[in-house]
């Protein structure tokens, strides 16, 4: 039986490498024996120790800059237009944190009635908000029917009619008006107890008319303009139950220039304003006069001081032509800026007292009144007006000067066809008069709710002619306080005080005082009003005056109602 042992490569090679290696390390290990020789050898001798010659080197360094030459490069950008597409979206406005702007309505009406038999009406109607157009019209209705005891009828009304508009244009600001009034009143100034004779209602009637009508230009002011100028044209139609008649024709112009002459001042402004009235009153005869004013000045300013110097020129054209110059000069000066102000001038000039002015002033005029002209040579005036920390006003002033031809209030007889009852009307006489006026105002605000004003004027005159300033108080005063809670519930008391008056009768064919002066007593008049704002649109109003029930008189022979109320309610839509 024989045995087949299989030929293996791998085996047979690692059998080589193993006889192989036991071949060579024998040989290897022989190698690695020490030599049998060896020999040792000693030295003795002093140590010395030696520097061998070291020899420096002289050579610096050199460095040598490269030099690259910038290879010149020239490219080009071929440019092409990259279709996009981008559709912007909504963005948020942005907005500004501040008080909301009040709603506006384009209606108002407010009425009442109180005794007396005294009706109210107030009816306002005009556009809203608009940047360019304005437009507004009211009417108003105030009357009376009640009497006051042992005096003759005291019947009046009061009725008005106002139209305004208004544009803003490119380079200018327009605006118009038109209005209407009409007045009736009686002379009751009267006792019918006391006299022989009856007199009807009608025959001491007295009615005034007014028709006015305006226009007004005035330039825009922007960044680049030096000045501004205006230019307006007003008229006036009055007339009375007695077919007295004034027209008066009014037109204002003037312009001011900004200037820069003087480095050192921080402002300059010359300007003139120009002041023309033809007046044309008719009654039993016609007179045509005019006054014609121009006033150029001079205003400066520097820190906090402000310098007008100026001069009036006016000219007077009547029977006798007249040419007056007056002063105008004023000096302000801001002790605190926006808080306090204190000024001083000198100032005059000419003033006609029209028909109107004076019917307005006093409604139981004569018919046959005429008007006239007051002349002023100088008045000189200061004071000081601004606020005293946060919770208080002032304005007190105080002024002195001449003044030719002023007109003071007489009574005369009220005639009437065939009537003529003594002292129940009044005419106007004149005199050259010097004096002096003190006015006097503060403000307190107690609180957010709660201020109250205290007043007062102080006046003397030194007359010429005449007796007293009839019809001219020495002293005015008052108190006013003022409640208002949230714009919810407001309240006001109202205290006023007048002092002595006198008055003296004339004899209106003579125009001779025929008495001694008159004398009116002080009066003290206190009225309460009160509001109670329901909703925004909707209030309601109670106001009542003289509550002490006194018939003072505040006109000789003329007392005032006793205690009058007026109760009612206002509507805005």
């Amino acid at each position: 039986m024989k045995m087949i042992i299989p030929f293996n490569k791998k085996r047979f090679s690692d059998l080589i490498a193993v006889i192989a290696v036991l071949l060579i390390i024998p040989g290897f290990v022989s190698a690695q024996e020490p030599d049998p020789y060896s020999e040792e050898v000693t030295i003795i001798a002093p140590y010395q120790p030696s520097v061998e010659d070291a020899n420096k080197l002289n050579i610096e360094p050199q460095f040598e800059s490269p030099q690259i030459d910038k290879p010149q490069i020239t490219y080009g950008i071929l440019s092409s237009r990259v279709p996009t597409r981008y559709t912007p979206g909504s963005l948020r406005p942005a907005s500004i944190t501040g008080e909301p702007i009040s709603k506006l309505y384009r209606n108002y009406i407010k009425g009442g009635f109180g005794n007396y038999w005294t009706p109210y009406l107030e009816l306002y109607a005009g556009s809203l908000r608009h940047k360019k157009n304005t437009f507004s019209v009211g009417m108003k209705h105030h009357s009376s029917n009640g009497s006051i005891k042992n005096y003759g009828p005291s019947q009046f009304s009061q009725n008005s009619i106002d139209i305004n508009t208004g544009r803003v244009m490119k380079k200018y600001i327009f605006s118009a008006s038109l209005g209407y009034d009409r007045d009736v009143y009686h002379n009751y100034g009267y006792m019918p107890l006391d006299s022989t004779q009856e007199y009807d209602k009608d025959s001491i009637k007295q009615r005034f008319q007014t028709l006015s009508a305006g226009i007004m230009f005035k330039s825009r002011e922007s960044r680049k303009s030096k000045g501004k100028h205006y230019f307006g044209l007003n008229y006036n139609l009055w007339n009375s139950r007695y077919d007295l008649t004034e027209h008066d024709v009014n037109l204002k112009t003037g312009f001011i220039r900004y200037t820069e002459v003087v480095n050192v001042l921080d402002s300059e402004e010359f300007g003139v304003d120009v002041d023309a009235h033809y007046y044309n009153e008719q009654y039993d005869s016609v007179n045509n006069h005019a006054i014609i004013s121009a006033l150029p000045y001079l205003k400066i300013g520097m820190k906090e001081y402000t310098l007008k110097l100026g001069a009036g020129l006016h000219q007077l054209i009547a029977d006798e032509n007249i040419f007056y110059v007056s002063p105008e000069i004023e000096l302000q000066i801001n002790v605190i800026p926006d808080a306090m102000k204190l000024y001083a001038g000198v100032t005059g000039g000419v003033k006609k007292n029209t028909l109107a002015a004076l019917s307005a002033q006093n409604p139981f005029i004569t018919p046959g009144l005429r008007s006239s002209v007051t002349t002023m040579p100088y008045k000189a005036y200061g004071g000081v007006n601004g606020k005293i920390g946060s919770n208080m006003d002032l304005n007190v002033n105080f002024e002195a000067g001449a003044m030719d031809n002023m007109p003071f209030f007489v009574n005369v007889p009220w005639q009437f066809d065939t009537s003529t009852i003594a002292d129940n009307a009044f005419d106007v006489v004149f005199d050259d008069v010097t004096f002096y006026h003190v006015h006097a105002s503060f403000l307190y605000r107690f609180s957010e709710v709660v201020n109250g004003r205290l007043y007062g004027d102080y006046y003397a005159y030194t007359m010429t002619t005449l007796q007293e300033p009839f019809h001219t108080p020495e002293m005015i005063a008052g108190f006013e306080l003022k409640y208002n809670f949230m714009d919810k519930i407001a309240a006001n008391v109202d205290l006023f005080y007048c002092g002595n008056q006198y008055s003296a009768s004339l004899d209106p064919k003579t125009m001779v005082l025929t008495t001694a002066g008159y004398e009116i007593d002080p009066y003290m008049d206190i009225s309460i009003g009160a509001n109670y704002r329901f909703s925004k649109p909707l209030s309601f109003f109670l106001n009542v005056n003289n509550i002490l029930n006194n018939h003072y008189e505040y006109r000789y022979g003329y007392p005032a109602q006793g205690i009058n109320f007026l109760v009612g309610a206002s509507y805005a839509f």
